[in-house]
């Protein structure tokens, strides 16, 4: 049986001295009893192998400062007739670190940088790689460590089984069904109660635990930045990570339409949930995440400061605000929104202000009739969805002058205070302000939905710090793998071409404008700026592609700005906003792809979050438990 035997990445050098059927031996750079550990630590975890101690040697010998012999934990005897996992397997591994001295190195020169030997004996007389045996492999102290900062959190054994698959499954991590990856339950409940052992105070977490822990896995995450701010039982904090910098940096879109939109009562302590989300070729980017108590305009305020001083000078594609802001009704967000960014504009979602104005009609306390009701909100509608001034001045005279505005005149109450902010809600007041047909929050309700019926499963968090450990994990990496979707062609894009023009009715202007005669007004033509991807028509006013547009690209044989175009550029660029340019694969790899049959190894490696240099990590650990005991 072949062994995996390359430790490099691990900072260990194997050298294969001779290799038969039944036998390898091979010298490695292991100088120390906590570097031959580890050494068989990653052994058994590249061989899906578990090995128990057979003989351990005195340290004292003259020849070995460390000798230790190892058989495979399928052919331990104390094992036979009481476990199942017994099959009598002769597989036998023998380390031994031998002495350095001024002797030695006379008569074996490699010896001083290779002081250690290992002979691995026989072979396995089960299967290593079938569901049964990766089950019955132990955990590995990583995998420990990584449970006990879920415990940490607040996060029950349930939980954080829970959270460590979807986890696993997020990040594309083979060996979901590996023991010593992904635990069953019964090693998670054994994990926290022997937490619960060495850390008894902890089962009650106070809140100033609880932020103690958000600041400790900010510091612990590089690539999460996490600014956290308390007034008494206030609390705010702010989540940033790489991802959401590369999407303002990258993202043509962050700089002009940002969607806003709160969801709450997310854990037991009723915590907010305030994403900034921005679209792009996959639908809605992550630009922000704003946890905080409560919806005050304190606590609004607080959060929209906190973000801008992370984002610096890259924030909203350069510009440090965005050309405008989309929200649903809440007074409290749309006035912090203008104290903190007052250079852009803030907008109402009109789904939200027609759902409210239904909510009012349907109000008992109004008195008005079931019957009576689809025909004000007609009415309401005609305002909202008027395109020009014009239009909005003649049905609101319209009603004012109606039997229906002296019948009910609560409602026309209602509309004259709506009336007084139509900058904010009314279509003709977003005209020329690039919103790309963009008139509803609905892209923040998909990625709200996201987050509760995905990453919370339509449950409660247990705290707020197990809130933003999912949501910088899971949702971050969720946002991540629509963008890698996009780059490696499995989701598609489909094109709705409008009804068509013919050629005749467009004239070129010059290599990038053209006009075009308009299909309902005689006599009208509209002028379409292809560089800039608009059209003066109602539509393409507000940045959204038009059928003028379409007709120009598709005789002219040229792109739309807004349009998302495959290609191996795009593709590449794509990837690098979803992993880094550090991780980005290489153009060839996007040139030679195919939709079926591709070869996507070098992606999902690419994709695997970066892990720590395991020696240094599995010896400091070391070194930390050694000076605890002598401590004790």
């Amino acid at each position: 049986m072949a062994f995996v035997l390359d430790f490099s990445a691990e900072g260990f050098e194997n050298i294969i001295l001779c290799e038969k059927d039944e036998e390898v031996r091979l010298k490695t750079n292991v100088k120390t009893e906590v570097e031959a550990l580890q050494w068989k630590q990653i052994f058994c975890r590249k061989n899906n192998m578990c090995l128990n101690v057979k003989r351990a040697y005195t340290s004292a010998h003259l020849k070995n400062t460390f000798h230790r012999k190892l058989m495979c934990h399928h052919g331990d005897k104390r094992h036979h007739g009481k476990k199942k996992l017994y099959t009598g397997c002769n597989l036998i591994v023998d380390i031994k670190i031998r002495v350095v001295t001024t002797k030695t190195n006379r008569k074996d020169p490699g010896r001083r940088h290779h002081p250690c030997v290992v002979l691995i004996k026989g072979t396995h007389n089960h299967p290593t790689e079938s569901t049964t045996a990766l089950k019955q492999l132990r955990v590995l102290p990583e995998t420990k460590e990584e449970f006990y900062q879920y415990f940490c959190m607040g996060m029950s054994a349930p939980q954080a089984a829970r959270y460590h698959k979807d986890k696993l499954e997020i990040l594309n991590v083979h060996g979901v069904s590996n023991n010593s990856v992904n635990p069953k339950y019964r090693a998670i409940v054994y994990m926290r109660d022997n937490w619960l052992k060495e850390n008894p105070c902890r089962v009650e977490e106070e809140e100033e635990d609880m932020f103690a822990a958000i600041r400790k896995y900010a510091s612990e995450n590089p690539g999460c930045r996490i600014e956290l701010e308390t007034c008494g039982d206030r609390y705010t904090a702010v989540l940033v990570t790489d991802f959401m910098l590369r999407v303002h940096k990258e993202f043509r879109e962050a700089g002009e339409v940002v969607f806003v939109d709160t969801t709450w009562r997310k854990d037991k302590k009723h915590t907010s949930v305030t994403p900034l989300l921005c679209t792009g070729p996959a639908g809605t980017a992550p630009l922000g995440i704003i946890f905080s108590s409560s919806l005050d305009e304190y606590s609004y305020t607080t959060g929209f400061r906190l973000l801008k001083n992370m984002l610096g000078d890259s924030a909203f594609h350069g510009q440090g605000h965005p050309n405008c802001f989309i929200t649903d009704g809440k007074d409290t967000e749309w006035r912090a929104l203008k104290t903190i960014w007052p250079d852009s504009s803030v907008y109402l979602c009109i789904f939200h202000i027609l759902q409210q104005t239904w909510q009012w009609l349907c109000d008992a306390s109004h008195g008005i009739k079931k019957e009576q009701r689809p025909r004000l909100m007609m009415i309401a509608k005609e305002l909202f969805y008027a395109d020009t001034h014009c239009k909005f001045q003649y049905h609101w005279n319209s009603f004012c002058q109606s039997a229906d505005a002296h019948q009910f005149p609560n409602f026309a109450s209602y509309l004259a205070r709506l009336v007084e902010r139509q900058q904010e809600w009314t279509i003709m007041d977003r005209l020329g302000n690039f919103l790309h047909g963009h008139h509803t929050n609905n892209y923040a309700e998909s990625a709200l939905g996201i987050i509760k019926d995905i990453i919370l499963n339509r449950c409660k968090s247990y705290n707020t710090g197990q809130l933003v450990l999912f949501i910088s994990d899971i949702f971050n990496s969720f946002m991540q793998n629509r963008l890698l979707d996009m780059a490696l062609g499995r989701k598609h894009v489909k094109f709705v071409t409008k009804n068509p023009i013919p050629m005749t009715d467009i004239r070129c202007i010059d290599s990038c404008k053209y006009t075009v005669k308009s299909q309902t007004q005689e006599g009208e033509e509209h002028t379409v700026d292809l560089q800039v991807g608009i059209c003066d028509c109602t539509s393409g006013e507000t940045g959204d592609i038009c059928k003028h547009q379409i007709a120009c690209t598709e005789f002219y044989a040229c792109s739309l700005p807004q349009a998302y175009k495959s290609s191996t550029e795009t593709r590449q660029w794509l990837a690098g906003v979803a992993l880094g340019n550090e991780k980005m694969p290489s153009a060839e790899f996007f040139s030679e792809m195919t939709v079926e049959g591709a070869d996507l190894e070098p992606l999902m490696n690419a994709f695997a979050p970066p892990k720590p240099n395991a020696k240094e990590s599995f010896m400091g650990t070391m070194c930390m438990k050694s000076s605890e005991e002598g401590a004790k």
